[in-house]
């Protein structure tokens, strides 16, 4: 493959810090390699050059790479690391030099959260009774956030330079550092934290860490947060020429700490003298996604000025499903059954989903219809645990647990069960719990009762607990020999489902993940008119389905986070629909930095397909009216149902220019018919024509 003009120049450069803002599917991972090899090729000692990925996947795709490019110039491999991989043997090699004491890897969750309750308990202990933190299982979640924060931030542990935390947290870290010392452990991000922490506080160590590479390039940019920009800064000193690549448009992992000002700005104010040499031209895609990505992305106020023009003559489609009687799971099925019909493969498909707790219907359509499909990131929605708190209620009307077999699968039911929502129950009762047989519903019920008289538990627990115990109790007595739908929603009702995710939840998005992956199962249970007594065998079944289908040529469910840096020839993208992509509660609102986030993440979901793009919304005559018009101002928040993204894309205009240009249609012609348009409307496609037709 002949490099391009722009990759040329990405290859090259030499002399001062480079900066590469690469569009999707624009040939970065090509350009970074051939780079690599062209400076081996001048005879730069191999040892003296460092790639730093951003994870496992990416830095084995780079090496499988590189190493055939090197082995076909006679050259040797440079060194190409993670950030953690590189902390570890930096905390090795500090070790051994006294810089740093002998910590242990742990791998282990468990013991940072049993950790962080502690320091909870410590930091309340110098609280006033009003600002002291329940032990809640969502504040000890809440705490570990904050501990990652300040991490990835490198943030001083003080309330001074943490006045966003609350006062008790703040101590909570302090404790939970001094514990984690004390127990010589280091986390994964520890491996960067902690050689960070004796850096910075140490001008002999800085010089030790730095000026040893010549060379340092860096992936994935717009993912670093502050402490790996730190390690990098450090490891360059006054000697590495320092390349970055990456695409702020494509930074999404805000809650890791990402920073797309890194590309923006940050890069160049940390190396003033430093180079920008984009990568503008997509080999992945065609005209009329191209121009739906670039009128998205332009609402965004935290980029520079690109356009992404595809540089190929493939013709990639969009085609859109709008739902109403027919609902987003039947038209992923439909879309998926248009594409085999076509000649292609199961496999060669993606369903590409906000939360996962949106697979339900498509799963369960998916398996109606026996198409096979393998979900990646996350369980089948059956083998969840609040799909397995439902069927732990469903066992209960079948008369008890005795009647499953598998023991692991009662055990499990058992704990999603008690779990959620929480009881607060310590992990130790509910394994002693979950070991009984309970052959009817009363002996569990009477096994729940006995321990509100016990001494086991705490008032506060014990309140959920007979909260729980009634809900069974009354769903059992309203709906047990009805619909499950009906059976299921008394429960939920009773229990006030949602209201107490909410609580024991660190973060809104995961509390209203877990009750819409219920909320989903009880539509499921509405539309299929399953009674209550054949619901368990119904979710049983579709599992002995999945298992026999996800190993034959299947479609693939993932989300549309995972999906950065790959690419499939069909992308499905489902349930666009404002407050569901982009994702927020529609009566909170959402702030503009969050609303720039999600439109991000909706462009790279957007790009990662090469022939055809399906996406599904609900009905909406607004966007119809509009799309016909030529416009992607966005109507009055009460005037629309679908997303957002859909009203900025400009679809309709996108598609009719795009189809005129992969007909060969003059540029004179086509830039006429953009005049015809409203001005304010019309800039971007004049600018992308100009520039395509260049």
């Amino acid at each position: 493959m002949a490099a391009t003009a722009e990759q040329s120049a990405v290859i090259n450069h030499r002399g001062s810090p480079l900066l590469i803002p690469a569009v999707p599917g624009s040939g970065k991972t090509f350009s970074m390699c051939q780079r690599c090899v062209s400076l081996l090729r001048e005879g730069v000692n191999p040892e003296r050059i460092l790639v730093m990925m951003f994870n496992v996947s990416a830095r084995e795709d780079f090496t499988r790479r590189l190493s055939v490019e090197t082995k076909k110039h006679n050259v040797s491999m440079p060194e190409v690391q993670t950030f953690h991989a590189f902390g570890m043997k930096l905390c090795k090699a500090m070790e051994r030099k006294g810089m740093l004491p002998t910590y242990r890897l742990e791998d282990k969750s468990w013991v940072f959260t049993k950790m962080a309750k502690a320091a909870l308990v410590m930091a309340n202990e110098s609280l006033n009774d009003d600002d002291k933190i329940e032990l809640e299982h969502s504040n000890v979640e809440a705490l570990l956030a904050h501990i990652e924060f300040v991490k990835n931030e490198f943030k001083e542990i003080s309330k001074q330079a943490l006045p966003e935390i609350e006062e008790g947290y703040v101590y909570a870290i302090k404790h939970f550092e001094d514990m984690r010392h004390e127990a010589r452990l280091r986390s994964f991000t520890d491996l960067i934290y902690d050689p960070a922490v004796k850096i910075a506080s140490d001008e002999a160590i800085q010089q030790w860490v730095g000026n040893r590479y010549d060379h340092m390039i860096g992936d994935e940019a717009q993912d670093m947060n502050q402490l790996q920009i730190m390690l990098m800064t450090w490891i360059a000193g006054s000697r590495a020429e320092v390349c970055i690549v990456g695409d702020e448009d494509q930074s999404v992992y805000a809650w890791r700490g990402g920073r797309p000002e890194y590309m923006v700005h940050l890069f160049e104010k940390q190396f003033p003298n430093c180079k920008r040499l984009p990568l503008t031209a997509t080999f992945r895609y065609g005209h009329q996604v191209a121009l739906m990505a670039n009128h998205v992305i332009s609402k965004n106020q935290l980029r520079t000025e690109k356009l992404c023009l595809p540089q190929s003559n493939r013709d990639t489609k969009v085609e859109f499903y709008r739902t109403g009687q027919v609902k987003d799971g039947q038209h992923v099925a439909d879309a998926i059954q248009k594409w085999t019909a076509s000649g292609r493969r199961h496999s060669e498909t993606v369903v590409l989903v906000r939360e996962y707790s949106h697979t339900v219907s498509i799963e369960a359509e998916l398996l109606n219809r026996n198409i096979p499909y393998k979900i990646v990131g996350a369980s089948p929605f059956f083998e969840r645990k609040e799909a397995l708190s439902i069927r732990g209620l469903l066992s209960l009307v079948k008369g008890g647990f005795a009647q499953i077999l598998d023991i692991e699968s009662r055990k499990a039911m058992i704990k999603a069960l008690l779990s959620v929502p929480t009881s607060y129950l310590k992990s130790e009762l509910i394994d002693q719990l979950a070991d009984q047989h309970y052959p009817t519903a009363a002996s569990f019920l009477n096994a729940l009762k006995s321990l509100l008289s016990s001494k086991q538990i705490g008032q506060s627990a014990k309140q959920l607990l007979n909260k729980k115990i009634n809900a069974i109790e009354f769903a059992l007595r309203v709906g047990s020999n009805g619909k499950a739908s009906l059976f299921l929603r008394s429960y939920i009702d009773e229990i006030d489902l949602k209201a107490a995710l909410l609580k024991e939840s660190a973060k809104y998005e995961s509390a209203i993940a877990k009750y819409y992956t219920i909320s989903q199962i009880v539509e499921l249970a509405d539309s299929s008119k399953v009674p209550t007594q054949e619901m368990l065998f119904f979710l049983d079944g579709l599992k002995v389905r999945y298992d026999e289908m996800s190993n034959t040529d299947p479609v693939l469910i993932t989300s549309a986070h995972r999906s950065k840096g790959l690419e499939w020839p069909h992308v499905i993208l489902p349930f666009l629909s404002e407050g569901t992509f982009p994702a927020y509660d529609l009566d909170e609102g959402i702030s503009a930095d969050e609303m720039e986030s999600e439109r991000r993440l909706f462009f790279v979901a957007i790009t990662r397909c090469t022939d055809l793009l399906s996406l599904i919304h609900p009905t909406d005559p607004v966007l119809e009216t509009r799309a016909k018009g030529g416009t992607h101002i966005l109507p009055e928040f009460s005037q629309y149902n679908a997303s957002r993204f859909l009203y900025e894309s400009n679809m309709a205009f996108s598609m009719f220019i795009a189809d005129h240009i992969q007909r060969g249609t003059d540029q004179a012609t086509i830039s006429q018919l953009v005049s015809k348009m409203d001005p304010n409307q019309a800039q971007l496609l004049k600018t992308y024509l100009q520039r395509y037709f260049a």
